[in-house]
């Protein structure tokens, strides 16, 4: 394999672990075995000042701010004098001192740090009515967010004093920081006359400043306030949406140890990688620990093929089995299909045996096939992010009628669902602001893809019980069984739900009866009232069950944060168990709402 700079991108899939520092001690050592000389450093807790807007009129439903809270930022890792009256000092202090105790680890270990950061990330608006002249661009997604929000200005002189002396302060407390990743205009930050998600938008003084001009002074900044402390910074800059693909000459203008969107000044790239097992790519969060050993092979040898000078893995939740296969990898690279499936091979081999391996490759396969369908199943972001997850899908009862459901009955669920006003926070065919999946032909084939996902996690999960009976793997399959019955039951309430909601909008009250013919002549009832109330009741079967499978987990097997507050709608609280049984619950309280709201149609009796 060709020689890299191996840098090891641990997706900290696990919410409220950042923190552990044993932990990461463990990865590191594992990452370092691995070949790698780069471990990323910037997973930190959630962000208080960033979950809630006192201007919000609802603050009970989540909204846009979220995607923001757990990214690093530089002001979250040290807080300039002139930010301390809107920022919590005590916040950026523990984030600094966190990753301080990380590069400690990676100092003692002769590794280097990486860090991820959201620049220019927004700010609160007092920010900005106090020193207007610092107000950059509008950045929010319009469709979630309830509210305008805007990054700092990067051609204020004022805003840029402040970037520079926080990272002059960073680099010399985290001495071992080596490069500086920027992601931009998405999910918390943006820059002026820049793509963002409310269109090209700025102070009009800074529009006829050319963009890849403004990004290459704002990557020089923190260069040279590396070097002020000492130190020397590789910086790259993603997510320009600079579309200048086929112009180098753009590129060309950049300085060294400077890449935009992966692209350096000599055409030659930042770094290629296996990304598809972290927590967003992965297709099913929020179930965690479920690897994707094909992807994760097949990415390696195109990373390997490439002429990238540097190799970006990430492992997510997943870290023991993957880096066995970065291992194996690095000793005799696999190339296409057949010498791929030969070293997936050795590695089933030596967790369940010779004669068992190909039954835990066929596990692993059923397991990417499912991924890759579920995926055809939503634009965007995956299905069971977006549905289970942020639109409380999980949570969320189903019932004839939402707006019946008492405010007690909606705080089972709404506390993370993302929503703008009432009519979204109770409208099941909302998802993220915008209309999912509805209409006969999206859930026939929403049916049709999950049904297909669905029976594939099954026979993996059945392949994997069978095999967890011995071995010193068994620990570790059992684990995955009992995750991918958790990532069964997403599956299964999601059909569900996008079932239940196109009955809800297709069958009218009196539309259509079904007609039993009984010598009672009693069998009349209504077609939309019998479909709703067997998808209702097999969505009650199925949370129970979720549960226990939950409530009885050894590990985590779904992202549950470590106490109630730190819920929102990247994250459940750790009371999702009673959560879904009070879900059963409130459906059944409203059962007698079918034959109230779909009455059954009286029999015509001949000859009466």
């Amino acid at each position: 394999m060709q020689a890299k700079t191996i840098i090891i991108w641990d997706a900290n899939e696990i919410p409220d672990q950042c923190s552990d520092a044993a932990r990461f001690r463990h990865f590191c050592v594992r990452a370092k075995a691995a070949g790698a000389s780069h471990v990323t450093i910037g997973q930190i807790p959630a962000s208080d000042w960033q979950k809630a807007d006192e201007r919000d009129p609802h603050p009970q439903w989540d909204s846009w701010p979220v995607w923001s809270r757990r990214n690093a930022g530089i002001f979250k890792l040290v807080l300039p004098e002139e930010l301390a009256p809107w920022l919590p000092r005590q916040e950026a202090e523990t984030n600094l001192a966190l990753l301080e105790e990380r590069c400690a680890i990676l100092r003692e270990l002769g590794l280097r740090a990486y860090l991820d950061v959201h620049e220019p990330m927004w700010l609160p608006e007092a920010v900005f009515r106090a020193h207007p002249d610092w107000r950059g661009a509008q950045v929010e997604c319009m469709p979630l967010a309830r509210l305008p929000y805007f990054s700092p200005s990067t051609e204020n002189p004022r805003v840029r004093d402040l970037y520079r002396a926080a990272t002059t302060e960073l680099c010399r407390r985290l001495p071992e920081l080596d490069i500086l990743a920027i992601f931009t205009n998405d999910s918390s930050c943006g820059f002026e006359w820049s793509h963002t998600y409310p269109g090209e938008n700025g102070p009009t003084a800074v529009a006829a400043v050319p963009l890849i001009d403004r990004f290459r002074a704002f990557l020089t900044l923190f260069q040279k306030a590396a070097r002020e402390a000492g130190t020397d910074l590789t910086v790259t800059l993603d997510n320009s949406r600079l579309y200048l693909d086929n112009d180098h000459y753009y590129w060309m203008r950049l300085a060294d140890r400077q890449y935009i969107d992966g692209k350096g000044a000599d055409g030659s790239g930042f770094a290629a990688g296996s990304g598809s097992n972290g927590w967003f790519p992965s297709g099913v969060f929020p179930v965690l620990g479920i690897p994707r050993p094909v992807a994760f092979l097949r990415e390696l040898e195109q990373a390997a093929a490439s002429s990238t000078p540097r190799l970006k893995v990430s492992f997510g939740a997943c870290a023991d089995l993957l880096i066995d296969i970065h291992e194996a990898f690095r000793a005799s690279p696999s190339t296409g299909p057949a010498s791929r499936l030969a070293l997936l091979h050795g590695i089933a081999a030596a967790r369940v045996g010779n004669d068992r391996a190909e039954a835990l490759l066929q596990v692993w396969e059923q397991i990417e096939e499912a991924i890759g369908t579920i995926r055809h199943c939503l634009r965007g972001a995956s299905l069971t992010l977006v549905g289970p997850l942020m639109m409380r899908w999980l949570t969320m009862p189903l019932v004839p009628e939402p707006t019946r459901m008492t405010a007690t009955e909606r705080s089972n669920f709404e506390r993370g669902r993302v929503a703008r006003n009432e009519a979204e926070a109770l409208d099941y065919s909302c998802c993220l602001g915008v209309t999912g999946i509805t209409g006969r032909s999206g859930a026939d084939f929403a049916r049709l893809t999950l049904s297909t996902a669905i029976n594939l996690i099954r026979q993996a999960a059945g392949a994997a019980t069978r095999l967890a009976d011995d071995g010193h793997a068994a620990e570790e399959l059992r684990l995955l069984v009992r995750r991918l019955r958790v990532l069964e039951g997403c599956l299964r309430t999601s059909r569900n739900f996008i079932e239940y909601e196109y009955v809800r909008s297709s069958r009218g009250p009196l539309e259509e009866e079904v007609w039993y013919r009984d010598q009672y002549a009693t069998g009349a009832i209504n077609r939309a009232s019998y479909e709703l109330r067997l998808l209702a009741r097999a969505e009650v079967d199925n949370v129970l069950e979720l549960a226990t499978l939950i409530e009885e987990a050894e590990a985590p097997v779904i992202a549950m944060a470590a106490n109630p507050s730190g819920e929102d709608s990247l994250t459940f609280s750790p009371e999702l168990p009673a959560q879904l049984r009070r879900k059963a619950e409130i459906m059944l309280d409203h059962w007698h709402e079918y034959n109230q709201l779909y009455p059954p149609v009286p029999p015509v009796v001949p000859g009466l």
